[in-house]
């Protein structure tokens, strides 16, 4: 008999409540399971068929199933003064047992009550290709039916989402979205959700997902530009390095440091405020006697102004265009949104 975890054994035993066991893979829930089970069967006398196993896998059922039945057959055999004849029941009732994935289960509701819900018997699920090929038809009937209403919402999405010779872009846009929302509990409303984060007002615009997505973005951004003046300081502190531009470059990272970070971490407006004052002065002079190694100058030009790069580009050239332009182009894609959200219902 193996030699259960307190865990283990408190998983096993219990009764009359909901039940969650979470382990690592290998830590033995499969065989806590099957023990739960033969207890059930041995101990409460419950039947086999009386229980729903759900697994993920065809070939898991298949295992929980011969597992059960391995347990049947040593109880048998044991002898230990189980009811026999309810072992024996069990076993012959183990091949109609609903141990399956949650699809054959479905699939077996289904098609034992299917005069209950009007449905032809002989319905098969189909196949990737087919679905697909499904999806394509609706869409074609959707589109061809708004292009007829003509709703202008409508046909500014099409302008937006499609080239001048056809729409497979707002096609597969549709398509795409549909297919992502349904790994959603409710995806209807998680995509009305999703829509009204179009219709921004600048007093909201910290608690909005774009800053906060944003916000991130332009830290891991920040932190890039650290690095690169960070490496560049180093080779200014080398032996016969441009000692000159120790300055500038330290320079640089207290106003990255001590300026632009701390305004990133605060919000947008005090990112953009604190990213106008930000200003890298001009490198100081390298004499030419000094004996500074001319390759270890370059590499700290170079990163230097990779940095500067960095940091006029940040947040994808967002600050530079102004939030309330962005705001407004943001509003002005809402009732587009709106109007894709009705395509995809």
């Amino acid at each position: 008999m193996p030699n259960w975890t307190k865990e283990q054994q408190a998983a096993i035993d219990a009764r009359g409540c909901n039940l969650l066991v979470a382990a690592a893979a290998g830590s033995g829930k499969t065989a806590v399971l099957v023990e739960r089970i033969t207890q059930l069967l041995l101990k409460d006398g419950v039947d086999i068929d009386r229980l729903l196993v759900v697994t993920f896998t065809n070939a898991a059922a298949g295992e929980m199933r011969e597992r059960i039945g391995a347990a049947l057959l040593k109880a048998i055999d044991e002898d230990i003064g189980e009811d026999s004849a309810h072992l024996r029941r069990q076993l012959n009732l183990l091949p109609k047992a609903s141990i399956s994935t949650i699809h054959s289960f479905c699939m077996q509701v289904i098609r034992k009550y299917f005069h209950v819900i009007n449905l032809d018997p002989g319905f098969r699920i189909g196949d990737e290709t087919e679905c697909h090929l499904l999806k394509l038809e609706v869409m074609e009937e959707v589109l061809e039916s708004e292009y007829e209403k003509g709703n202008p919402n409508f046909l500014g999405l099409v302008e937006r989402f499609s080239d001048n010779r056809q729409d497979a872009a707002l096609q597969e846009l549709v398509l795409n979205l549909h297919s992502f929302t349904q790994s959603k509990p409710f995806p209807q409303a998680w995509l009305e959700d999703q829509v009204q984060n179009f219709a921004l007002e600048m007093d909201k615009l910290d608690d909005s997902p774009w800053v906060k997505t944003l916000l991130s973005s332009v830290i891991i951004e920040i932190q890039g530009i650290v690095d690169l003046l960070s490496e560049a300081l180093i080779l200014c502190e080398k032996p016969f390095g441009p000692e000159p531009y120790r300055e500038n470059i330290l320079d640089d990272l207290q106003q990255i440091n001590g300026v632009l970070m701390p305004a990133a971490r605060k919000g947008l407006s005090a990112l953009q405020t604190a990213w106008g004052q930000i200003n890298f002065s001009r490198l100081k002079t390298c004499r030419k006697d000094a004996g500074i190694d001319e390759e270890l100058k370059k590499k700290v030009r170079d990163l230097r102004e990779r940095a500067k790069k960095a940091l006029a580009g940040l947040g994808g050239g967002i600050l530079k265009s102004g939030l309330e332009q962005n705001i407004k182009q943001l509003n002005e894609l809402y009732p587009y949104m709106q109007y894709l959200c009705v395509l995809v219902k």
